[in-house]
């Protein structure tokens, strides 16, 4: 492994003008807040990332910046407001050669002076260029110039001015409005409500620049009884804002807790579940890792197998899932979407399908992993849209002999690799159906079940819809800065399913 000192040089004034006026605007816009873009434009991020290049001698240097601002705004108890308002803007510069990718700093932009002196002291990682490991690459297909080269990108529409607006002038009144829902319920009520803009720039000396820019937001609501006895919960999301109805979620949360109310304990054991939106969302959502090819070849994971004398190491081609059930990754889709190109250096990603009419058809792979393979570099399938169906949930519900109702999951992980079990508890609405009809509300359940047998045990399928995942504060080591900047999370669309034979593992007293 050999390393590279990089070394100033010069840059035209013009580039280096135009940067320095943007932080000095940012500095000034954070300490007077009105309505703004929040976050920086496609010319003043290229602005910056070409006097960040140009500080250095590395030919092949690439410089990712990214500009986060999210307003979070959180009541608990029906009163106390706590409002949590972020503006990050990062920067990481790295060199790839031979399709690996070395960090050279990560810091905040705050002065650009002071970021020189901190790239003329970073050395650069090299790595040796890396050969296919199915076919030998010949000098034009060079994995460096193929990366660094110049790239098209899919075009997508994800920013919303009327999300940007929302940061600024309604958050206030739809949470007094939410307020006012729950205290007329004389219910407890906890609501979270989050608004973001992001950009990001990925140049390289090379010529290739990927720009992408997204508006999200976010609404999540739990009522609860005063003795704390029942509760329930209700969400929405989109990157537009005006699609969102807090009303309407805190009435969909009190009407679930009123629901909820004399819970019974009922048997653990495996039962037809009638899933909502947000539990399907809660199980879908771990299933992104495990499309990803570098850990599915040589037989890891519920799509591995081990590799056969004829070479196969995946079950792509093979039936995983129900032939109703096709999932899809769409850069442009109208109720999510999300980037064509990967977050940590900007290689493009297309659309994909990944599973159709049942069938595995492709896997996630990495930039490195998919040049070493031979394949197109697809990433992992973090913004998903799972097909429905038309049966209603009240449908689902009249047509089941014996089963249970789980309005969300909370908690949910991976917990076996080989088969993609994972564990989790059902919280704020769970109910007994009997003869077509809920019998009665039920105390929570722990589950043990994989998504790769429930999707193959498929009774109906619902409209999909995007589902919000709700603010989880950090644990295990994260801040919560780190936190309130990812949220809302990456776009799930799922529908609401009925399956046969749900392991509900054991009983749970969480609320």
């Amino acid at each position: 492994m050999q390393s590279m000192q990089s070394h100033p040089r010069s840059h035209p004034r013009s580039t280096l003008t135009v940067a320095e006026a943007f932080l000095r605007e940012r500095a000034e816009r954070a300490e007077t807040p009105g309505a703004s873009r929040r976050v920086f434009t496609r010319a003043e991020a290229t602005a910056l990332a070409d006097a960040v290049v140009q500080m250095t001698s590395n030919p092949n240097l690439g410089a990712t910046i990214t500009h986060h601002a999210v307003a979070v705004t959180t009541i608990v108890r029906n009163d106390r407001l706590k409002c949590v308002d972020s503006d990050h803007l990062t920067l990481r510069i790295g060199t790839r050669l031979g399709c690996n990718i070395y960090v050279g700093v990560e810091t905040s932009i705050r002065d650009l002076t002071l970021l020189q002196q901190v790239i003329k002291r970073t050395e650069m990682q090299v790595a040796p260029v890396i050969q296919s490991e199915d076919t030998p690459l010949s000098a034009a297909d060079d994995p460096v110039k193929s990366f660094l080269g110049p790239r098209t990108y899919l075009p997508v529409e994800l920013w919303h001015d009327t999300t940007i607006d929302a940061m600024e002038h309604q958050r206030g009144v739809v949470l007094a409005q939410m307020i006012e829902q729950f205290r007329t319920a004389n219910l407890l009520g906890a609501a979270s409500l989050a608004v973001c803009a992001r950009a990001e720039i990925h140049r390289y000396t090379a010529g290739r620049t990927a720009w992408g820019e997204s508006t999200d937001s976010e609404i999540t609501a739990t009522a609860r009884m005063m003795d704390g006895t029942a509760s329930g919960w209700s969400g929405e999301a989109h990157r537009d804002w005006t699609k969102l109805d807090g009303v309407r979620v805190a009435r969909q949360a009190i009407a679930m807790a009123n629901r909820n109310r004399g819970a019974v304990r009922l048997e653990p054991g495996r039962y037809t579940a009638i899933l909502g939106p947000a539990a399907v969302g809660a199980l879908v959502v771990q299933m992104s890792p495990l499309f990803e090819a570098v850990r599915i070849d040589g037989g890891s994971g519920p799509y591995g197998i081990p590799r056969t004398p004829d070479g196969r190491e995946n079950r792509l081609g093979q039936r995983v899932a129900d032939p109703r059930i096709t999932m899809w990754t769409d850069h442009n889709d109208p109720d999510g979407g999300d980037y064509p190109f990967f977050p940590d250096d900007g290689f493009p990603s297309g659309n994909n399908t990944w599973i159709k009419n049942g069938v595995l058809t492709a896997l996630a792979y990495d930039v490195e992993y998919g040049m070493r393979r031979g394949k197109t570099p697809y990433k992992a399938p973090t913004a998903i849209r799972m097909s429905g169906g038309t049966t209603s949930i009240e449908e689902m519900i009249a047509t089941c002999d014996r089963g249970i109702y789980v309005n969300r999951f909370s908690g949910v992980e991976v917990v076996d690799g080989p088969s993609g079990s994972m564990t989790g508890t059902t919280r704020d609405g769970c109910f007994f159906i009997k003869d077509g009809k809920i019998k009665t509300p039920v105390t929570n359940f722990r589950i043990y079940q994989s998504p790769f047998l429930s999707l193959n045990n498929v009774m109906a399928l619902g409209v999909p819809q995007r589902v919000a995942f709700g603010f989880m504060p950090p644990h295990g080591g994260g801040h919560f800065g780190e936190a309130v900047d990812r949220w809302p999370l990456d776009p799930v669309i799922v529908p609401p399913l009925m399956v046969h034979d749900f392991n509900f593992s054991a009983l749970c007293d969480a609320i």
